[in-house]
């Protein structure tokens, strides 16, 4: 198959993990420099954090530059990686020249082991108080599950990933075949290469620089950032009530969470290379800086430029990250800087939920005050109000003109510039942010046919039992087994804990801010209800989850016989999440993905809540026989027992693992055959198509053809570019008018989904408002190759194609057939008295000019016998050799006229000498007849 990127290609280990090492040790190179700026002394987590946002946020200014601005985005590319490479030089050496110094450090000075061991703390924990035991086989369960995380990312198939091949890397090849984002080569429509871009410009670097095995592995990437991410935001979160040594714990606990969570394994290995991680780590990453303010009595300028940058790439990796972005941006003042002015802070508590307010009202404005409408204005007020009370509680509060003045502190908002040039400049072209945020245009227009012809049949409108269905479900999240089951108890734990002490930790409140920030919007924007597909959603709540299942894990100073726990219950969750809550999807008898247990519903069951409880349970009685077991330990020295433990959960946590059913195979193999009627059967048009010569599509759900084929399609299924390409041709009267448009749109292919199609009721329903399908199915320049699931139209101008029925082929009887031709019609008749099978043939001797490719014989007819019984065959011959070639039965039509479409193979064509036969075989006495009212050949 000639694919768009090198699906299947041999995975080249360096060139997958390649661009991994390159962003995350030149980012790391920036962090030292941003030190170095700073004046302050390096360290190494914070380094990372700070270098690795910046040198995205620098490739995403320079796509927004050389992508969409200007087209010379293949030369960014190649630039960028370069800058990278040197960047990469430095970062390593300044890594071991920091691991060398400390060493070389402690052996002058006579230091021993343990002292070392401080020192390397000291310098990626700050922390010097504390054994160091726990924290490192935390680090030692912590890249476990990273590991297993980049297995499952790397080991999937192409063919779980519906949304890339669909969306993300046909705009990312087309990034590369336009040399920026300004022409849509295979969707059909350039408003489709307006949404976020940032996932299909990385997707285009990648495949530029590196070949398609990077874009396999990269969104590893994102998982191990955002990972590092919640370990710091852990830490900020419990700073006030923690030492450095047990919020550093904390932090591994809450980060191993993050990665055995359910919806986290079932997004990594089903949506991997669409921007759900990538928007993770983004959002993680404005949770963490925004924490970092509020942890400060004066916050570091550094610390919102960063939040700054990383509120930019979020509003640009996901739609629905313009409206975080948004509500953060107005978040900032209010939490922080209105000391002493209510007003003020009411009023960016308000414009924190501008968006929600801005698509509430202009429903009421469109529908009017109707139920649904009240329902939403309701909710937000009461989210308002709660949001502005729970900041009244803050005290650590900076005034206002702190933030404005002096006017050089506008600089630190600078990076929101490069996602508002993308936003202004999408408003200005379909008068909206981005495609599924418009306010007007032509998308609107066509919605209600849009829902009509797929049969959607959710209400645009809601009435007030449907709105209170809708609202935010917060069961759905804490309840559901897609956030892990047997945290349940300490989810509730942890929230209770945060509401109790709202005023003793800003942590506390910022937590529960954004949380119910998430809340609206997921009921607003994504809608609460959980389905298996919208797991990507729940996904989101996964950061925030984590750090609340640790505060309600947290019951005091935290003994070694607490920690063991903790680690012990990563090991238990990670086996019951996958055997119990998660099955694995079977590729070809190897791991194919993660999906929730079908057998389940969404919510955890009675057995979930007793697992649960035991495990809640296990808590409190180390909690109650606290000073038993301090007692004990100073009597028996158990610190080596306790390593011994340690040592042996982390045998187990490796086999958990291990069984865990995943059996891999070459990405290779699983890429090159897909699955048994893998989405209808489409992989049929595919192979037709890859074989078929040039020309565009027109399509009713086969969206994966432009990933597979490399041509453009436009597909009805995709609302865009039903609004803006294919609405005009659905309005269409007649059918010249009809094949005159197409030809102008370059379409030459029609595939729709016949009566063997579970999607046919979409044809049908395209029928009853559109004579679209009546034009193809009667116009004759129309060839109809029918396949399993689906049926392709082949346009065939007359002058594309050779006529075996004019005036230049003489068709000649022979054994006693009678044959004539008139007006472009061949009729053959024979009369037989004959008992035995006979059989009676025309014959067309000719030469096609046709090669390269196979052809399309296309036959009009009818038949018929009387009295007797007929079989009716074509066939096509090598004259010179008498060699059959082709051949294939006719239907018996009992005089209905009937069209057939038969691929003829491809060595047919060119100047060789052929000869065309028509066979009639009469089984007894009696009459048969064929007429052809068409004979046609031409390339498939």
């Amino acid at each position: 198959m000639a694919y768009i990127i090198g699906i299947g290609e041999a995975a080249n280990p360096v060139l997958t993990i390649l661009p991994i090492v390159l962003m995350g040790s030149s980012g790391y190179a920036i962090g030292i420099i941003i030190s170095k700026m700073r004046k302050v002394t390096p360290m190494f987590s914070r380094d990372l954090i700070y270098g690795n946002l910046v040198v995205n946020f620098l490739f995403l200014s320079g796509f927004i530059i050389f992508g969409v601005l200007t087209s010379a985005a293949n030369g960014y590319f190649a630039v960028f990686t370069y800058i990278l490479v040197g960047l990469s030089i430095f970062g390593i050496y300044f890594l071991f020249k920091l691991i060398i110094t400390i060493l070389k450090c402690g052996a002058a000075d006579g230091e021993s082991a343990n002292i070392k061991i401080r020192r390397i703390k000291s310098l990626f924990f700050v922390s010097n108080n504390q054994t160091t035991i726990y924290i490192l086989f935390g680090i030692a369960l912590f890249v476990i599950l990273l590991v297993y995380q980049a297995i499952i990312i790397y080991y999937h198939p192409i063919y779980s990933e519906y949304d890339s091949m669909y969306r993300y890397l046909p705009i990312s090849k087309s990034i590369l075949l336009g040399n920026g984002l300004n022409h849509d080569f295979y969707l059909g429509s350039d408003i489709n290469m307006r949404y976020p871009p940032f996932i299909q410009a990385l997707n285009a670097w990648l495949i530029h620089s590196f070949e398609y095995s990077s874009v396999r592995m990269y969104p590893f990437y994102y998982v191990l950032f955002a990972a590092i991410l919640i370990y710091s935001l852990t830490r900020n979160v419990l700073n006030q009530s923690s030492s450095n040594s047990e919020s550093s714990y904390f932090g591994l606990i809450a980060s191993s969470a993050f990665l055995i969570t359910p919806a986290l394994l079932v997004v990594s290995s089903r949506f991997s290379l669409q921007d759900d991680l990538g928007f993770i780590f983004m959002l993680t990453a404005s949770f963490y800086f925004l924490s970092d303010i509020v942890r400060h009595d004066k916050p570091a300028k550094t610390t919102l430029l960063m939040l700054s940058a990383s509120l930019a790439l979020m509003a640009i990796t996901r739609e629905i990250g313009l409206v975080i972005a948004a509500a953060i941006f107005f978040l900032i003042p209010a939490i922080k800087y209105t000391e002493g002015n209510l007003k003020l802070r009411a009023l960016f508590t308000v414009l924190s939920f501008l968006l929600p307010w801005t698509l509430s009202l202009k429903d009421l404005f469109e529908v009017g005050f109707i139920n649904g409408t009240t329902i939403r204005l309701t909710a937000l007020l009461l989210s308002n109000l709660a949001v502005f009370y729970i900041l009244a509680q803050l005290k650590n509060q900076n005034k206002f003109s702190s933030l404005i003045t002096p006017v050089s502190n506008f600089k630190y908002i600078v990076p929101l510039v490069i996602p508002i040039i993308f936003i202004v400049s999408n408003i200005i072209i379909f008068g909206g942010p981005f495609p599924i945020f418009t306010f007007s245009g032509k998308f609107n227009e066509f919605l209600p046919t849009y829902r009509e012809i797929f049969d959607i049949t959710n209400p645009l409108y809601l009435d007030l039992i449907q709105s209170l269905q809708s609202l935010p479900r917060i069961d759905i999240l804490f309840f559901s087994v897609a956030m892990g089951s047997v945290f349940i108890f300490f989810k509730l734990m942890g929230l209770t804990r945060i509401i109790y002490q709202l005023k003793n930790n800003y942590q506390y409140s910022l937590l529960l801010v954004l949380l119910i920030f998430l809340l609206v919007i997921w009921a607003f924007l994504l809608q609460s209800g959980f389905q298996t597909s919208d797991i990507r959603y729940v996904a989101y709540f996964v950061p925030i989850l984590s750090v609340i299942i640790v505060i309600g894990m947290k019951i005091g100073k935290e003994s070694p016989y607490n920690k063991l726990f903790s680690y012990g219950l990563i090991v238990l969750a990670t086996f019951y999440f996958l055997h119990f809550n998660l099955f694995i999807w079977n590729y070809q008898n190897h791991f194919g993905g993660f999906w929730l247990e079908p057998n389940k519903g969404s919510l955890v069951t009675s057995v979930d809540v007793i697992m649960g409880a035991a495990i809640m349970g296990g808590l409190i009685l180390l909690e109650i026989g606290g000073q038993k077991i301090s007692v004990f330990t100073r009597s028996y020295n158990l610190r080596r027992y306790t390593i011994y433990a340690f040592v042996v959960i982390l045998c187990i946590q490796v086999a958990v693992l291990f069984n865990s059913g995943i059996r891999l195979a070459s990405p290779q193999k699983m890429d090159q055959l897909p699955p048994s009627k893998w989405e209808t059967n489409v992989i049929e048009v595919i192979d037709y198509l890859n074989s078929a010569e040039n020309g565009n599509v027109l399509s009713l759900r086969a969206p994966a053809i432009p990933f597979f084929t490399n041509r453009t399609s436009l597909d009805l299924f995709n609302p865009q570019t039903l609004a803006y390409n294919i609405s005009s041709l659905l309005s269409i009267e007649n059918s010249s008018t009809f094949k005159e448009k197409i030809a102008d749109m370059g379409i030459r292919y029609i595939v729709l989904p016949n009566p063997q199609n579970v999607l046919y009721y979409s044809v049908q329903n395209l029928m009853a408002g559109s004579k679209l399908v009546d034009f193809i199915n009667t116009d004759g320049d129309f060839d109809k190759i029918r396949l399993e699931n689906f049926t392709i139209y082949k346009y065939n101008s007359p002058s594309r194609k050779i006529n075996l029925l004019d005036n230049e082929h003489i068709w000649k009887p022979r054994k006693g057939v009678t044959v004539s031709e008139h007006d472009g019609n061949l009729n053959m008749s024979v009369i037989s008295n004959q008992t035995d099978k006979v059989k009676k043939v025309a014959l067309l001797n000719t030469r096609l000019n046709l090669t390269g490719r196979p052809l399309l014989l296309s036959l009009t007819y009818t038949s018929n016998s009387s009295l007797g019984t007929g079989t009716f065959k074509v066939g096509i011959a090598d004259w010179k050799e008498d060699k059959i070639l082709f051949s294939s039965l006719l239907n018996n039509t009992s005089g209905n006229l009937t069209n057939q479409t038969f691929i003829v193979p491809k060595n047919i064509g060119g100047d060789k000498s052929l000869e065309f036969r028509i066979y009639i075989f009469t089984d007894g006495p009696g009459k048969y007849f064929l007429n052809f009212k068409r004979i046609h050949m031409a390339y498939s």
